[in-house]
């Protein structure tokens, strides 16, 4: 057996995607999953989001000077 794996930005293609698939010889099955695997961060993105959000990180004036600090 085969799995192919599609993302779909629009879910209202799922219809007619089903229906054209379901129409190719030898295709058993459809099934539609939904992941928000995106909308949770994990807790060291969660710790970033708040350090900045409470005026944390670094700041730097240009590219230079993010590379500069980067590297020190």
């Amino acid at each position: 057996m085969t799995t192919i794996s599609i993302t779909l930005d629009n879910p209202s293609l799922i219809s007619s995607l089903k229906k054209l698939i379901l129409n190719i010889n030898g295709v058993r099955d459809f099934r539609v999953t939904r992941s928000n695997v995106a909308a949770v961060p994990n807790k060291t993105t969660q710790a970033a989001i708040e350090e900045i959000r409470k005026g944390g990180g670094v700041r730097c004036e240009n590219v230079e000077d993010l590379f500069e600090k980067l590297n020190s």
